[in-house]
């Protein structure tokens, strides 16, 4: 229980952080850039990343979050095939 709370509270400063970080909201949300050298998407929470941190930060720093979600949905399977199979038993 307290894992959540303590994980909830760090990732809500985290994004916090990179909103103050990000200069310009509009642009993250409608995915247009002032500044030409930086090439957005149609996703807003990626358009944070790339303006509070550069188009190679920004990438890397989504790219950590798709495998953090991906392992983490592999051991939540893992977690209940393994209780499930302790259940039947």
């Amino acid at each position: 229980m307290y894992t959540v709370l303590v994980s909830g509270f760090f990732g809500m400063m985290y994004y916090i952080c990179l909103l103050f970080a990000c200069t310009d909201i509009q642009a993250a949300i409608n995915g247009e850039s002032s500044n030409p050298d930086l090439t957005l998407t149609d996703n807003a929470a990626t358009n944070v990343f790339i303006l509070a941190c550069g188009q190679k930060g920004g990438a890397g720093l989504a790219w950590l979050i798709i495998i953090n979600l991906f392992f983490a949905g592999i051991i939540i399977t893992i977690i209940f095939i393994h209780h499930h199979y302790l259940f039947i038993r």
